[in-house]
């Protein structure tokens, strides 16, 4: 835990990089689909592509970054609950 505000401003950086950066890889893995796909072969790609550590955390972050995709209309989620660009 940062106990100054410079270490706490890049605490608070790093951490939006990495929301940025993870947003970009999980458009780029469903952008790379050959056919709509579902959540966990999504999640397996990113841990394979990027070195993620298969898991709940992983799912957890996956989650939220589909529906954020979804919201901004970069994905859309089939009534089948499968993913597509």
């Amino acid at each position: 835990m940062p106990r100054n505000r410079k270490a706490g401003l890049q605490a608070i950086q790093a951490s939006l990089d990495f929301v940025d950066q993870f947003d970009a890889q999980v458009e780029a893995v469903v952008k790379a689909q050959k056919a709509p796909a579902e959540f966990a072969s999504i999640a397996a790609d990113l841990s394979k592509r990027f070195g993620y550590d298969p898991g709940l955390g992983l799912a957890l972050l996956l989650d939220t970054h589909l529906e954020h995709l979804r919201k901004t209309r970069r994905a859309n989620q089939l009534p089948d609950g499968r993913w597509t660009p």
